[in-house]
């Protein structure tokens, strides 16, 4: 009896020694690829710069093409300073590809934040997708801040930029997809409509959303939806639906 306990004990010490080793490597390589994500958010912001006042009107010609240059899948830019949201955005073949690829295709657990590989510029809804980081402020992580209706008036503007233009986006809905199961969920990942699917859409934005933002969103407004997850384990999806307010071209260059 005494050496089946010895050994069971000597088990048991052998599977927590291991199970820290693994959970210390894994914190590792989140470390490494934490500082490899600041890295390449630093080579992008050195590429676009910024004037005095950080203003997305730093966005050129020039800019876009040098990030087209590193990666042909670049489509945009997000710029949500008072999130501290500045993301390159890329559209791939599939939603999937980016999921843990940097802008220059490598591996990277943080991903890229992508645009439906299915929507383009012309798209009257483009749908963003960008992860949501445990315990960190880095790709869509804050947008969890617009859940408390007290936020609002803090976060409720950003831009956007593409090849062409530069836009200001005001957030319409803040609402959590369940299921896509559900009837009354919104199809935030569909890019053009008819008639009855945007009354839908409108519908249903309404029923989910988490408080009332004053803000309607029309027929022919335009629309950028920002989703990223809630927990690792979950269907669930946080969801920010914006509509344009603004837009203005690029400019050539500095």
């Amino acid at each position: 009896m005494k050496f089946f306990k010895d050994t069971l004990r000597k088990i048991v010490v052998i599977v927590a020694i291991g199970a820290i080793v693994f959970s210390s490597y894994q914190l590792y390589l989140i470390y490494q690829d934490g500082r490899k994500s600041e890295l390449v958010d630093e080579e992008i912001n050195e590429i676009i710069g910024k004037d005095d006042e950080e203003d997305i009107s730093f966005m050129t010609t020039d800019a876009f093409n040098k990030l087209k240059n590193i990666n042909e899948d670049v489509v945009g830019y997000l710029y949500y300073p008072s999130l501290d949201i500045e993301e390159v955005i890329v559209r791939g073949n599939d939603n999937t590809y980016y999921l843990d690829r940097s802008i220059y295709k490598d591996y990277m657990i943080y991903g890229t934040v992508f645009m439906s590989y299915d929507q383009t510029d012309a798209s009257q809804n483009k749908t963003l997708y960008g992860h949501w980081i445990q315990n960190s402020v880095k790709k869509f992580s804050n947008l969890h801040k617009l859940k408390d209706p007290a936020n609002y008036d803090k976060y409720k503007t950003f831009e956007y930029a593409d090849e062409n233009y530069t836009y200001e986006y005001e957030v319409a809905y803040v609402i959590y997809h369940e299921t896509y199961e559900d009837d009354n969920n919104v199809p935030y990942w569909q890019g053009d409509f008819t008639d009855s699917e945007f009354e839908t859409f409108v519908n249903n934005a309404n029923h989910q959303a988490m408080y009332d933002t004053g803000v309607a969103i029309n027929r022919d407004d335009n629309l950028l939806s920002l989703q990223t997850c809630i927990t690792y384990d979950s269907e669930e999806r946080l969801v920010i639906i914006a509509r344009e307010v603004s837009r203005q071209p690029i400019s050539e260059a500095k």
